[in-house]
């Protein structure tokens, strides 16, 4: 350990720098707890804990599982647990079976009468049938979830105003089996469950350590980089359109420059692979504070834990639209919510308590890192098991000096395994665990139970507090005893949570109930975006003009949100697609962007479903566009039919064709109109002669747009004309202009020819007849080549491209690392840009495709040159490309962004997204490799390397 000494729980306490009006005192300690990782409040007062004591290298060294799941008692009720059972440390309890102990559990849930467990691959339920304090029964629930990465792995299973419980995949999903769902594909995706019927189903998003929700029933998440993002949309409601790809499914709440930065008080133990101090890079554990006991100005804020940098940093969230923002509170410009200067202190989850105070999960670790992460001769010096036998549970309270509002004082943990009485009381509770708890214990009553409920339950709709409404509402729902007057009254209540979620309860109804469908559709015009949102999900169900009509005018009247644009989308499935095209094209091209972007949209919908009324609607405006002051949009919505629809033939007449062709003909060869209009003719003209709709004269054809004298996106446009028709005369043109040819369009040929084998075919004989050399190709592009699927393409590719990489990357590394006596911070810019920007963006320069690399302006030297020279050494798993086969013939590579149940897009080295639908995929696979390529110590020096890390430092200095 360095000889850093762990503390006793009262040192550390002192140690300890929390926001001024609360205070923090200890709920639980080794030896009651060690290791522990996750924690949830019971129906009886106790508190269970997850305890990952095998992290991180397994109880003997070489991963042998060893994690436990203990229930903890406060007897004498003084806030402080004396008492801890080990209730679970086996998967097979029943069988006593200590040769398979629980592996490295990371989540625990009350459920009926005991527990859900989280221990990839599994999801446990387990319970105690004998009161004997330990579980003598165990079943899975489901298996199949990742296990490739110790810190990212199934967790926080959290109950939804839905009745689902969602959980985070941990960044890896898997193939999973339930009792009723056998190898069920959820990918790198969340989802949510119904433990008893064996359900799973995929949930938005794809979240680390900690998906959570707020009590208006937001759901949240973070992972190791990103503190907080919001998972906006509705998987469900999505996987109703399967045309619709959306890349506002998953949005970050934390935004700008600053969002990453941290203030911590320690000097925090960091590794060469390490994040920088001061900056995300351990981002768990994420809790949304659910009570007013600490004050209002806590109540829904968020919370985040920050192991690595020994601290919690919390933000304060504002609705913006459709999704929410996050900012520091005024009081925290520049410190955090609670920071220690501990090293060993490892916060892993921020919790809201039964008590209404804020539990904070401490590991009590000196190495939070996985090994994997930690290079081995400093892995030699440390111990990385220190502190295994150690953890402490922490409570923060309001100061009582500070106690000036109502109810903002924490009550003893409430009593709530008694009578369905309790219960009834307790969904008016200020509480949002409490309200979950009461809300599930009456859910789960028998049929015969629940029919003398039924009238004090729906009293509770009467109820002054909307939560307390609101969770009434859920259990007579979930029971079938919301009758249509109620849930009426309930979609015109005067909060705009009751309002939200009664439109959501009533829009399985709307078919069969009148009244419902009017209250509902007055809520287009709801002054609550979220409410809004809820009403385009809903009226998706709903197969009337009406509900058609008012689709529309929510695009109209909300252009400029686009989580609430993307929920309308997905609702117009084949009964509502044709009328809402109709209204929205009704006075030809848009006035703005953002109405510009939703009949861009309608566009993609109307050709991706071949909906013939929608794309004749669509038709007729373009050809009325073509000689009006909207000719470029006109020609554009053209291009996203045509693009999306290779059906031409019977989707334009031979008239609409050659008006299109003419009008396209005029604009794509004359150097009189502007390059943009030029750009999109010439793209919709390649189309129609692709399809044999139109011809080209010899001397007015796509090969004469590549001339150095034609501006450089025409060229590109020339380029993707040629490619689509005549691949062969694109090749052998392109090749006899070799030199006369930009490097943008260079590259831009080579990205066209990778993309199908016929292509690289004819790439490849150029560069074996030496008409193009080696270093014309990109290494990102040689490297595509090397690890492609078609083995012959790799073979030829590996002959061709010979990787010179030294045996020992370590050395090459090392000397990489030696720091010249000159640096130049303008060189290295210079160098950035041409070999970096491409992929990384960094002070305003290049695109943000792969991570965060001013991140080593924070590190030493050797930390950059490793990632640079041996860039699959560490992976991020967010940053894994991808080979995608599609059915169009095309195999594209690249990192996949925003994936939902319909598609994802795939953005390639070159920073080029391509939106893909999964009814268009062949074949997908990871190639487990990053897509910097390797030896770019080919293309790059060690000063090369020494520059860019000096303007990287440069500009992290200069930083406020």
């Amino acid at each position: 350990t360095n000889g850093v000494p762990a503390l006793s729980p009262d040192d550390e306490l002192q140690t300890f720098q929390l926001h001024r009006d609360l205070t923090i005192e200890l709920a639980a300690a080794e030896p009651l707890v060690e290791s522990p990782v996750a924690i949830a409040d019971g129906i009886a007062g106790e508190l269970w804990v997850a305890e990952m004591y095998d992290y991180p290298s397994g109880v003997d060294g070489q991963f042998g599982p060893g994690g436990r799941i203990k229930r903890l008692t406060d007897r004498n009720h003084d806030g402080r647990f004396e008492s801890a059972t080990i209730f679970l440390d086996q998967l097979e309890p029943q069988h006593n079976d200590p040769s398979r102990p629980l592996p490295f559990p990371t989540g625990v849930t009350p459920w009926r009468d005991g527990i859900l467990v989280c221990a990839a691959p599994y999801i446990l339920f387990a319970r105690d049938t004998n009161q004997d304090g330990r579980a003598d029964e165990a079943h899975l629930v489901a298996t199949g979830f990742g296990t490739d990465n110790y810190q990212a792995r199934v967790n926080s299973l959290e109950y939804g105003l839905d009745g689902w419980l969602h959980g985070s995949c941990g960044l890896f999903g898997g193939t999973i089996t339930t009792s009723t769902q056998p190898q069920f594909a959820l990918g790198d995706r969340d989802f949510r469950l119904l433990p008893d019927e064996g359900i799973i189903e995929p949930a938005t998003g794809r979240t680390q350590q900690g998906r959570v929700r707020d009590d208006a029933g937001n759901w949240f998440g973070c992972e190791n980089g990103n503190l907080l993002f919001h998972h906006a949309l509705n998987d469900a409601a999505l996987r109703r359109n399967p045309h619709l790809v959306t890349s506002v499914a998953t949005l970050s709440v934390l935004r700008g420059e600053s969002a990453a930065d941290l203030y911590p008080i320690s000097q925090p133990l960091l590794f060469k692979l390490s994040g920088p101090a001061g900056r995300v890079t351990s981002g768990c554990g994420l809790g949304i504070y659910r009570d007013h006991a600490l004050g209002d100005e806590f109540y829904g804020n968020s919370f985040t834990c920050e192991p690595v940098n020994n601290l919690v940093t919390r933000r304060v969230l504002r609705q913006s639209g459709s999704t929410w923002l996050g900012s520091r509170a005024q009081d925290e410009q520049t410190s955090e919510f609670l920071a220690s200067t501990d090293l060993w202190f490892r916060p892993v989850q921020a919790r809201t308590a039964v008590d209404g105070s804020l539990y904070v999960v401490d590991m009590y670790r000196y190495v939070i890192e996985h090994p994997r992460w930690i290079p081995e001769e400093t892995l030699a010096k440390l111990d990385v098991r220190a502190g295994a036998n150690r953890g402490r549970i922490w409570r923060i309270r309001r100061r009582q000096e500070t106690q000036t509002t109502a109810g903002s004082t924490p009550t003893q943990s409430p009593q709530l395994d008694n009578e369905p009485a309790t219960w009834i009381q307790q969904l008016a509770s200020d509480n949002g665990p409490v309200r979950d708890l009461a809300t599930q214990q009456l859910i789960w009553l028998s049929p015969s139970e629940r029919a003398n409920l039924i009238d004090e339950v729906g009293g509770q709709l009467s109820s002054a507090l909307p939560l307390a409404r609101l969770h009434a509402m859920a259990v007579l729902a979930t029971w079938k005893q919301l009758n249509d007057d109620d849930l009426s009254r309930s979609v015109q209540d005067t909060n705009a949570t009751v309002r939200r979620h009664a439109v959501r309860i009533a829009s399985s109804r709307l078919a069969t109930s009148n009244q419902l469908q009017t209250v509902v559709l007055q809520r287009v015009n709801d002054s609550d975006a979220f409410v809004r949102l809820e009403t385009a999900y809903a009226l998706g169900q709903l197969p009337t003009d009406d509900a058609a009509a008012g689709l529309a005018a929510l695009l109209r009247q909300h252009a400029d949100d686009p989580v609430l644009v993307a929920g309308v989308l997905s609702s117009l499935t084949e009964q509502h697609l044709a009328q809402v095209v109709g209204i929205n094209f009704a006075d030809g091209g848009a006035t703005d962007s953002a109405a510009s972007s939703i009949q861009h949209e309608l566009c993609l919908l109307a050709a991706r479903s071949n909906h013939r009324q929608a794309i004749n609607k669509i038709v007729g405006s373009i050809l009325s566009g073509l000689a009006s002051p909207s000719v470029l949009l006109s020609l554009q919505h053209a291009d996203t039919l045509l693009s999306n629809n290779h059906d031409l033939a019977t989707m334009l007449t031979n008239d609409q064709a050659e008006t299109l062709a003419s009008a396209c003909k005029l604009k794509c060869f004359s150097r009189h109109v502007t390059a943009p209009i030029r750009v999109v003719a010439t793209r919709v003209l390649s189309h129609l002669v692709a399809s044999k709709l139109t011809s080209l004269d010899t001397n007015a054809n796509f090969t004469n747009l590549l001339s150095l004298d034609e501006p450089l996106e025409v060229q590109v446009a020339a380029l993707d004309a040629l490619n689509e028709y005549d691949e062969q005369e694109m090749t052998s043109e392109c090749l006899e202009r070799w030199p006369q040819l930009s490097p943008t369009v260079r590259q831009h040929l080579v990205s066209l020819l990778l993309e199908r084998v016929s292509g690289i075919t004819l790439l490849l004989d150029a560069v074996e007849r030496q008409q193009l050399s080696r270093g014309d190709i990109a290494p990102a592009h040689q490297d595509q080549l090397r690890s492609h699927t078609n083995q012959v393409i790799r073979d030829r590719a590996a002959k061709l491209f010979q990787v010179l990489v030294t045996a020992n990357r370590q050395q090459l590394i090392e000397q990489y690392a030696v720091q010249p006596n000159q640096r130049d911070q303008q060189r290295g810019k210079q160098v950035f840009t041409k070999q970096c920007a491409t992929c990384h963006h960094v002070g305003g320069i290049g695109n943000q495709v792969g991570p965060d690399i001013l991140i080593y302006g924070q590190k030493p030297l050797s930390a950059l040159a490793t990632s640079v020279l041996d860039p699959n050494q560490a992976i991020d798993p967010r940053y894994v490309s991808y080979h995608v086969e599609l059915t169009d013939g095309r195999t594209l590579t690249g990192i996949m962004i925003g994936e939902t149940s319909t598609g994802f897009t795939l953005v390639d080295a070159q920073a080029h997204a391509t939106p893909v639908l999964r009814t268009d995929i062949e074949e997908l696979a990871s190639t487990g490799r990053s897509l910097m390529p390797e030896g770019l110590e080919q293309e790059l020096t060690p000063q090369d390397v020494t520059d860019v890390w000096s303007w990287f430092e440069s500009l992290v200095s200069s930083s406020p």
